[in-house]
């Protein structure tokens, strides 16, 4: 319970900071998010207008202190592979993948590319440091995970609110889109109309 109400407040900061901004040029009616912890991003992400969310994450996550209903909830391992009932408009994994096992990668990435064709992705970097981080990668490391499904990186760094303090160091250092190669062009568009 620490854990989650320690990262509480700096996590929805830090969403409504990026989400603010990144939702301009992303659909997002519905929004799936694997390791949602409490749900932070997806609360933001309804406040913003996310009409259908789902949190995905294990049992260990206090039902109480949940910030989206209980049956946005969905326990799972993310170790194992999680499979959802249906694509999203949008998925959200941000400082999830390092605490998974190396073993875990692959099946990983290969869930969150079948739930959306958009993947707002963040995770340690190698030496970032944190609790039970177990795979701190560089992002060479998922970007090429990601790339076998067809996905490729749109770095979005330089179009968050420059020194926003409201967004956490780790998320600004780590945060990038990876987008499936039939809706890259599109997305590329749109964020520079933005």
């Amino acid at each position: 319970i620490d854990f989650f109400m320690e990262i509480r407040y700096g996590s929805v900061q830090s969403a409504e900071a990026i989400l603010s901004r990144v939702f301009n040029y992303l659909p997002h009616k519905s929004v799936v998010d694997f390791g949602c912890g409490t749900g932070t991003w997806l609360w933001v992400a309804k406040a913003f207008g996310a009409q259908k969310v789902l949190g995905i994450d294990g049992t260990w996550v206090p039902k109480n202190l949940l910030m989206i209903d209980e049956q946005e909830f969905l326990p799972a391992n993310l170790e194992a592979g999680v499979s959802v009932p249906h694509k999203f408009d949008l998925a959200i994994s941000v400082e999830c993948a390092e605490h998974l096992s190396p073993n875990a990668a692959d099946g990983f990435v290969a869930s969150l590319c079948k739930a959306s064709d958009i993947i707002l992705f963040s995770a340690a970097h190698p030496g970032q440091g944190g609790e039970h981080h177990v795979n701190e990668q560089p992002m060479t490391y998922w970007g090429e995970k990601f790339q076998q499904h067809g996905f490729l990186p749109i770095h979005i760094r330089s179009t968050l609110p420059q020194n926003d303090p409201r967004i956490l160091w780790w998320y600004r250092d780590n945060i990038i889109l990876f987008v499936k190669r039939d809706v890259y062009d599109s997305i590329v568009g749109k964020i520079e109309k933005c």
